[in-house]
């Protein structure tokens, strides 16, 4: 009896599934189109500033020119947390074999867990932007959070 009724839940589910994509198939033929774009047309804020008419140069845009001035600007930020010991208050848990084997031993048998109270040494890298002539460098804040050394690459 249970096997019919999953059997009949999955076949209902697939003829619903079916009969929904041949709907939206057959009754949204119209464009979708994006924040107002039509089709075919260009956004203005894709448009090519140098032509009078605002159409786009033939071919392909050239962007060597931004790139080489803009690339001395862009550094590379690595970063490097120390290790640290963190406590808190949670009570340790006990070792229910501590009665009959010593805790070294347990330890050796089935290993520890390391030490929970120690957070590892963490390595990070992100990039930055050189905003000023004196060197003033904006990155996201959690590229540099808490970071005892950082590492500045230019180009």
């Amino acid at each position: 009896m249970k096997f019919k009724q999953v059997l009949l839940t999955a076949l209902v589910s697939a003829l619903t599934t079916i009969a929904l994509v041949w709907a939206f198939s057959n009754y949204s033929k119209q464009n979708f189109t994006y924040a107002g774009q039509q089709p075919g047309v260009v956004p203005t804020n894709y448009k090519y500033a140098g032509f009078a008419d605002g159409a786009m140069p033939p071919g392909a845009v050239d962007f060597t020119q931004a790139a080489q001035s803009s690339v001395p600007a862009v550094v590379h930020i690595k970063t490097k947390t120390n290790a640290r010991q963190v406590t808190n208050s949670l009570p340790r848990t006990q070792n229910p074999f501590s009665d009959l084997l010593d805790d070294d031993m347990f330890n050796q048998l089935f290993g520890s867990r390391g030490n929970r109270n120690m957070i590892p040494e963490q390595r990070a890298s992100g990039s930055g932007v050189i905003i000023s002539d004196d060197g003033f460098i904006v990155t996201n804040n959690h590229v540099v959070q808490s970071a005892d050394e950082i590492d500045v690459t230019l180009s």
